[in-house]
C-alpha cells in the first residue's frame, strides 16, 4: 500500500484513497464465460465482410481491427484481435498475426490474407474471402436443414421405443405371467425384451454410449481415417453426398486462391488442408509435387478418375487452355454445390416415408402383442 502510495506521489499525483484490489478466480468477464469456445462460421463470415468493405472505403488497417474489436461478440475473438492489433502495431504482417491462430483461422483464411499483402490487392482478397465463407456456409446450412426433419422423426422414434421400454413393458409383463393360457409369438418376444432391458437396460445404454464414443475416437485417429474416409466414397448414396461435397470445396478453394494471386503449388497445397476426406487430401498432395514437375492439372485429374470425374478434368483443360481456369473452377463449384443440395434433399426424402414406417412397424407390433392374448382370453371367457 505504502509502496503504491510513494510511486503515485513521485509520478506528482495526489493520493486520495488506494484499496487492495481482491483476487478473483475469473480472469475475463463472467457474462463472457460461455463465450469461450470455437468462433462461429456465421460470425468470422461477417468480420471477414466487415473487414473488406472498411478497407475498401480507405480506412487504416488498425483502425479498422480496432472497430471491429467493439463490434464482434466473441470473447475469444475479441482477445485475438487484441493481440493482433498489438502484433500489427509492432511491424508484424496481418497474415502472421493471425497465423498464430490455427483453429481459427484456417490456412486458406491466412494465405488468402498473404497473397493479397503482397499483392495489393488486401480488400479484394478478403471479398473472395468473405464470399468462399459464404458458399462453405450456405452449404452446410442446406445439408442440416435437409435432414432436420429425418432427425426430429428419428429422436421421436427413439423416445417411444425408450418410453415403450421403461414405462409400458415392466406393468405388462406382469400381467401376462400370471395367463395360463399360452401366449402368441409376439407376445413372448415382448415378454423376453422387456425381461432383458430389466436386468441389463442400464448395461446396455452404457455399452451405446460407449459404442458411440469409441467410433467419434477411432473417426479422429490419423491411422485410421484414411480407411473410413475411402469406405464412405464406396457406400452407395453417402459417397456420393461426400464425393460431391468434396468436388464443389476443392473448386470453389482452389479458384478464389488462384483469383486472390496464389501460384498453384500453395494453392493445392492449402485446398488439401481444407477437405475432410483423407483421400481427397492425399490426392492433392501427390498433384501438388507433380506439377512442379511441368504436369498439367487437367492431366493429372484425369489419371485420377475415382476421385474426379471426367467431366471435372475436360473443364479444367478447357480452362487451362482459356486461361480461365478460376473461372472453370467457380462454375464446377456452383454445379457441384448444386448437386449435393438437391441429393441430401432427395435422401432426406426417401429417408422420411422409412422412418415413419418403422415407427408404424414397432408401435403396432406393440400394440399386437398387448391386444393379442386379452383378445384370446375374452373369447375362451365368452365361451
Amino acid at each position: 500500500m505504502k509502496a503504491g502510495k510513494d510511486s503515485l506521489a513521485k509520478q506528482g499525483l495526489l493520493v486520495i484513497s488506494i484499496k487492495e484490489k481482491k483476487k478473483t478466480f475469473l480472469k475475463f468477464p463472467p457474462l463472457t464465460i460461455f463465450s469461450l469456445g470455437r468462433v462461429g462460421a456465421l460470425e468470422k463470415l461477417m468480420f471477414t465482410k466487415h473487414f473488406s468493405v472498411m478497407l475498401k472505403s480507405g480506412v487504416d488497417i488498425l483502425e479498422v481491427l480496432k472497430a471491429l474489436k467493439e463490434q464482434v461478440s466473441s470473447y475469444k475473438l475479441r482477445k485475438i484481435l487484441e493481440e493482433t492489433i498489438s502484433s500489427v502495431s509492432g511491424g508484424q504482417r496481418l497474415s502472421d498475426s493471425l497465423a498464430k491462430y490455427p483453429k481459427v483461422f484456417s490456412d486458406l483464411y491466412v494465405n488468402t490474407i498473404r497473397a493479397g499483402e503482397e499483392g495489393g490487392t488486401l480488400s479484394l482478397n478478403l471479398e473472395y474471402l468473405a464470399e468462399q465463407m459464404n458458399k462453405d456456409y450456405d452449404l452446410r446450412r442446406k445439408i442440416k436443414n435437409a435432414m432436420a426433419y429425418p432427425t426430429i422423426v428419428l429422436a421421436a422414434t427413439v423416445i417411444i421405443a425408450l418410453s415403450l421400454a421403461i414405462f409400458v413393458l415392466p406393468k405388462i409383463t406382469k400381467l401376462f405371467k400370471a395367463f395360463t393360457v399360452p401366449l402368441p409369438l409376439t407376445t413372448r418376444i415382448l415378454l423376453w425384451l422387456a425381461d432383458f432391458l430389466e436386468k441389463y437396460g442400464i448395461l446396455v445404454i452404457v455399452g451405446l454410449i460407449f459404442l458411440v464414443l469409441l467410433v467419434r475416437w477411432l473417426c479422429r485417429l490419423k491411422s485410421v481415417k484414411p480407411y473410413l474416409d475411402r469406405t464412405f466414397l464406396k457406400l452407395p448414396i453417402l459417397g456420393r453426398i461426400v464425393q460431391n461435397i468434396n468436388l464443389a470445396r476443392f473448386s470453389r478453394t482452389l479458384g478464389s486462391l488462384l483469383k486472390s494471386g496464389l501460384p498453384i503449388t500453395v494453392a493445392l497445397k492449402v485446398t488439401a488442408n481444407t477437405l475432410g476426406n483423407a483421400s481427397y487430401q492425399k490426392n492433392l498432395i501427390e498433384i501438388e509435387k507433380e506439377i512442379q514437375k511441368g504436369a498439367t492439372l487437367a492431366s493429372l485429374l484425369e489419371a485420377r478418375k475415382e476421385f474426379f470425374p471426367i467431366t471435372v478434368s475436360q473443364m479444367v483443360a478447357t480452362g487451362e487452355a482459356t486461361s480461365g481456369l478460376e473461372t472453370t473452377l467457380f462454375y464446377l463449384a456452383e454445379f457441384y454445390e448444386a448437386e449435393t443440395d438437391s441429393t441430401i434433399k432427395n435422401l432426406a426424402t426417401l429417408i422420411e416415408p422409412v422412418l415413419l414406417i418403422f415407427i408404424g412397424l414397432l408401435v403396432g407390433g406393440v400394440a399386437l402383442a398387448i391386444i393379442s392374448p386379452i383378445y384370446q382370453i375374452t373369447g375362451r371367457l365368452g365361451r
